[in-house]
């Protein structure tokens, strides 16, 4: 896959591109942790399940997963 830059727009939110969403089957809602290594590379990785968006008022999520 070739590299693209990501922009940070001016409310701090990025755009993640249709090639990297459609292969990864992202959907709307989905949750993430993220890690910043040492060498400055930020590492996301999905979670199955996040709190629902009650916990995070700052963040208004379009669907909550429950867990089975």
């Amino acid at each position: 896959m070739k590299r693209r830059p990501i922009f940070i727009t001016q409310k701090y939110s990025i755009t993640l591109p249709k090639q990297i969403r459609e292969k990864q089957n992202l959907q709307p809602g989905d949750c993430f942790d993220y890690e910043v290594l040492e060498s400055g590379a930020i590492l996301l990785t999905r979670k199955e399940w996040c709190q629902p968006p009650a916990f995070y008022p700052f963040c208004v999520l379009a669907q909550s997963k429950k867990v089975s």
